[in-house]
């Protein structure tokens, strides 16, 4: 490569990391552009014995220097933008992963916790304390208990409308919501 002018070697050089950036086919993080300093190219355009040609030309190529810097900038710009999509798109897919997995898990224990409860039965009249708790209802989630001369009655609340009422221990009557 012959080349005069240290300004026709550095617009060589810039035209070669232009190359060297342009052919980069997927947008990474990466640091900062390696951009060239344009002043020395200034130098003969501040000498006033150089002809007015060779001035002329020295600010043609620092404008050169200048456009190409400033389009390493914005090529790494848009670099950098297209890394943070790509990234935001990657950890939101990875959520929407995360939410349809924990709904498959919960899908899961719901099966689970029906075919249980088939399993154990539901409540019915005549049951004592201890099978009501062994059927698929439960401990309740909380109890009222009434102590008379006639004995205890016990009210055995399950979430909103369902009910358990035990005379001395045996289910007496039940009332639940119907779905």
């Amino acid at each position: 490569m012959n080349l005069r002018t240290p300004a026709l070697a550095i617009v060589a050089i810039l035209g070669m990391l232009g190359a060297a950036y342009g052919q980069s086919d997927r947008p990474t993080y990466v640091g900062r552009p390696v951009t060239v300093d344009c002043a020395p190219i200034l130098n003969p355009y501040s000498n006033p014995n150089l002809p007015l040609q060779t001035r002329l030309k020295a600010m043609d190529d620092f404008q050169a220097c200048s456009q190409h810097n400033q389009e390493l900038i914005e090529q790494w710009g848009e670099q950098q933008r297209a890394a943070k999509a790509e990234a935001d798109k990657a950890a939101a897919d990875a959520n929407n992963l995360k939410q349809w997995q924990w709904e498959q898990q919960r899908k899961k224990q719901a099966a689970a916790a029906k075919a249980s409860c088939e399993r154990k039965g539901g409540v019915s009249i005549g049951m004592t304390a201890d099978q009501v708790l062994a059927s698929c209802w439960g401990r309740p989630q909380h109890r009222n208990v009434t102590y008379s001369t006639k004995g205890s009655l016990e009210q055995w609340v399950y979430g909103i409308g369902s009910y358990v009422y035990l005379e001395d221990g045996i289910v007496t009557s039940i009332q639940a919501v119907q779905r």
